[in-house]
């Protein structure tokens, strides 16, 4: 995952009242130079001149609708979005670790079963030699079946739901944050 940097002139570029009402309305959706200066009341000039210094750092870009450039959109770019949400990122990072340690345990505990729930050692044979007689044979040597490590493999499963219940806690306050914020103060 690429880091955000902020240097100088990305904070210049955040410095500005309108620069950032423009970066709220591109994070509902794509708009054109007139859009946005209708919304914000602006001049169209003066609205593309605050659109430019926005790309020129990297936060937004332009999108070529038409081959005949009638429409030029403006869309946040990558690092836009995650400048302007950084929980999206880290509840996307949480979930996919917790959807990797779930199917890391459930393959685990598929292994177990499969293997009959043994990880036993293997028992000698009453008439055959022992294992440790059959390994100084010359003849080539059989590997002891080794069946998974049934505390390891729950040790995975409970790792799985800690982080899956995490993930789902972290998921639950964001939208109580995102409900809390569509509702008018009042």
């Amino acid at each position: 995952m690429d880091k955000i940097t902020l240097d100088r002139e990305v904070f210049k570029a955040l410095a500005s009242d309108t620069r950032l009402d423009i970066l709220k309305r591109l994070d509902v959706r794509q708009k054109t130079v007139t859009e946005l200066a209708k919304e914000l009341d602006l001049n169209k000039a003066t609205v593309f001149e605050h659109l430019e210094k926005l790309a020129a750092v990297g936060l937004i870009q332009k999108v070529e609708e038409d081959v005949e450039r009638k429409w030029v959109y403006w869309q946040l770019t990558w690092t836009g979005r995650r400048l302007l949400h950084p929980e999206t990122i880290t509840l996307a990072v949480l979930l996919s670790t917790a959807g990797g340690s779930i199917v890391t345990a459930l393959a685990a505990v598929w292994l177990w079963v499969k293997s009959g729930a043994a990880g036993t050692p293997p028992t000698e044979d009453a008439g055959g030699p022992s294992i440790a007689a059959r390994s100084m044979e010359t003849a080539p040597i059989e590997a002891a079946p080794v069946g998974p490590d049934p505390v390891w493999m729950w040790v995975a499963v409970g790792f799985g739901i800690l982080t899956l219940a995490l993930a789902g806690a972290a998921l639950w306050v964001k939208m109580r944050a995102d409900k809390r914020a569509a509702q008018p103060s009042g």
